[in-house]
């Protein structure tokens, strides 16, 4: 049996930070690009264990170098890729997490958060090139030579103009999935709700700090793009001309946040995100408390970067939604990312 991080969006990807200690055993080091433990929430590893027939026992030891949000770091999921992965609980040691749990034979990734990476992205978005109902742009590549895609609906006439983004931190992999349930809509055709808005999705912001495994940044050495206005960055640049383009009314930010009892909302009016939380709470969506409002502990408190250019430039309005995983399935936060966008849609056209 063997793990390794050293494939796309592995983390770690040095082979000497994942050491075997016997008896299917490992300790693992995962890394973070810049040290922040406030995003240092990466594990992305695939074990092997071929040349058998049956399940085998691996015992992890997760060295974080950081004791502050280790609490947040005592579940990983199991899984081969696809909308099947199981949370597996584990328990803390100072600064280590430790888990045991039963792998099948073949490949299986243990993962932080549900493995989504750039190949994934790429289907997406050939699924929805391949529809009448998407028109596909590809915006830019980046320095690495990835793509960035726009999908949007062709319901060109319709306003409001709603940008959709995520990954902008490429470890919250909630977003991509909340993508996923809202092309799913997109491809049904009997949303109703997406005849009442012109709908623009920027799926994966940042695809080299995806697929090198990072945790913030858009690459190694590159910008925060939820925060960045460095219009000499060239993917900043390539962002703020699209928004400069479209002119959005009102910009819907994916994240997913590592606080297991909270969804976070943030950058709207008070009021309207009161009206939010109710409306989703009758979609169902009141497994837990929201915190929303202007004041945040870890962040800004007014919108950053790209969110921040729109409002300034064309009045935009923005709202950040912060949506953990605990708990939560790959269905599950598919929905929670088309129950949103459909509140959002009613909730402005109303």
């Amino acid at each position: 049996m063997d793990i390794t991080g050293a494939f796309q969006g592995g983390n770690p990807q040095d082979l000497q930070s994942i050491v075997p200690l016997g008896n299917g055993s490992f300790a693992i080091y995962p890394f973070s690009e810049d040290e922040d433990a406030c995003y240092k929430f990466r594990l992305d590893v695939k074990v092997i264990a071929n040349g058998t027939e049956a399940s085998r026992r691996v015992k992890l030891q997760i060295h974080w170098g950081d004791v502050r949000y280790i609490a947040y770091r005592t579940r990983i999921f199991a899984g081969r890729n696809g909308d099947d992965w199981t949370c597996h609980d584990g328990t803390a040691d100072g600064d280590v997490a430790h888990f045991e749990l039963d792998v099948p034979p073949g490949e299986t990734y243990l993962t932080l958060n549900p493995k989504y990476d750039y190949d994934d992205y790429l289907r997406l978005i050939r699924r929805g090139g391949d529809s009448r109902s998407v028109a596909t742009e590809m915006v830019t590549q980046t320095l690495e030579g990835r793509e960035i895609w726009l999908l949007a609906t062709r319901n060109q006439e319709r306003v409001p103009k709603i940008m959709v983004t995520a990954r902008a931190h490429p470890y919250e992999t909630g977003g991509s999935y909340c993508i996923e349930g809202i092309l799913d809509d997109i491809l049904d055709g009997r949303a109703e709700y997406l005849q009442s808005a012109h709908v623009f999705v920027l799926p994966m912001l940042s695809p080299d700090g995806v697929s090198n495994g990072l945790c913030k940044l858009s690459r190694t050495g590159g910008e925060d793009i939820a925060r960045s206005e460095n219009r000499n960055d060239p993917l900043v640049a390539s962002l703020f001309s699209l928004v400069e383009r479209i002119q959005p009314h009102f910009i819907l930010d994916l994240h997913n946040w590592m606080i297991p009892s909270r969804n976070g909302l943030y950058y709207e009016k008070p009021r309207w995100m009161r009206q939010f939380v109710e409306n989703m709470g009758r979609r169902g969506h009141n497994d837990r408390e929201w915190t929303y409002g202007t004041r945040k502990k870890f962040f800004a408190e007014s919108p950053t970067g790209l969110k921040a250019f729109a409002k300034r430039q064309f009045g935009t309005r923005c709202m950040t939604v912060e949506y953990p995983w605990f708990g939560r399935s790959v269905v599950q936060m598919k929905r929670l990312g088309s129950d949103s966008l459909r509140t959002v849609v009613e909730m402005l056209v109303k």
